[in-house]
């Protein structure tokens, strides 16, 4: 099998490319790495002739003799979308064209379905160079780490909770809006953040993007996410992350899991499994291939 991975993705996520060449290579018998290329692009493929076309990424628009072709073509095709931009301004019968279509948010899988084409959710795993368990210096140390912006009412239940379980304890913020919160140091833009995951014994985890949910599980930090919903697509609320819809329920949560030690580490535990595993590039890797050969 010969598989053709053609990378649109964003800088920010470079490493993916390599991530997934590597582990497709497990699989495949030759693997044809290459960045999208407009002017390329239909000759490549033409060139090469693989078995699977493997799309990563979605930060450029196919041409319409791109999309022509790929409409016309019998590989299999399966496209791992950044985002649904591109998608939702080409024509259907394109998207159709592909084996399988996958998003990293549940969201985004309902938007694209409420345009008439139905996709899988699939997030980016983490970097298993930057994101595991070390020790890290007391400077990125804490025993409660705040991910996302600052809001009134996320201010407002901060107060109860340095009252209770946390009291003298360090609580760091990453994110826009928490200076000048009592009580609150703000991280250091220029740290990277697998380091303030790490010295973490907890965080709340108010983004909505699943990569930082699996970076932060990655690293064995226990996390107390906000948007159940959304987050239960790619973790299991309870078992390897600790749900609320509202700010008011975190500081009764958060003491009952501070006077639960064994119950925090078992959540973070379960969360390393899922992270090393079901959404580790090896299986990534699979879920691409089984998805263009089962359509």
């Amino acid at each position: 099998m010969r598989v053709l991975l053609v990378s649109m993705l964003p800088a920010d996520l470079w490493r993916v490319e390599p991530l997934l060449a590597e582990h497709v290579r497990l699989f495949a018998k030759e693997v044809i790495p290459m960045k999208y290329s407009e002017k390329d692009f239909c000759a490549q493929i033409v060139d090469y002739q693989p078995d699977v076309l493997i799309m990563a990424g979605s930060e450029q628009t196919l041409t319409p003799l791109a999309a022509t072709f790929l409409r016309g073509s019998d590989i299999k095709k399966v496209w791992w979308m950044t985002s649904i931009e591109a998608a939702s301004h080409a024509d259907q019968r394109l998207l159709q064209a592909f084996s399988a279509i996958f998003v990293p948010q549940v969201e985004d899988a309902e938007a694209l379905s409420r345009l008439g084409t139905k996709a899988g959710v699939l997030p980016f795993g983490a970097d298993p160079a930057r994101f595991y368990q070390r020790h890290v210096d007391e400077r990125h140390a804490s025993g409660l780490l705040l991910v996302g912006q600052s809001t009134p009412a996320r201010r407002q239940c901060l107060s109860a909770i340095r009252q209770g379980p946390l009291e003298g304890g360090r609580i760091l913020a990453m994110g826009k809006g928490w200076e000048g919160c009592p009580g609150v140091e703000t991280a250091d833009s220029g740290v990277p953040s697998e380091l303030y995951y790490n010295g973490a014994a907890a965080a709340i985890n108010w983004e909505e993007d699943t990569a930082t949910m699996l970076e932060m599980a990655a690293c064995g930090t226990p996390q107390f996410i906000w948007l159940p919903d959304a987050a239960s697509s790619v973790m299991a609320p309870g078992v390897d992350m600790i749900p609320f819809a509202k700010e008011e329920e975190l500081p009764r949560l958060i003491h009952h899991y501070w006077h639960n030690p064994d119950k925090r580490r078992a959540v973070a535990t379960a969360a390393l499994e899922r992270s090393r595993y079901e959404y580790s590039y090896v299986q990534i890797s699979l879920k691409l291939l089984k998805a263009a050969y089962q359509a």
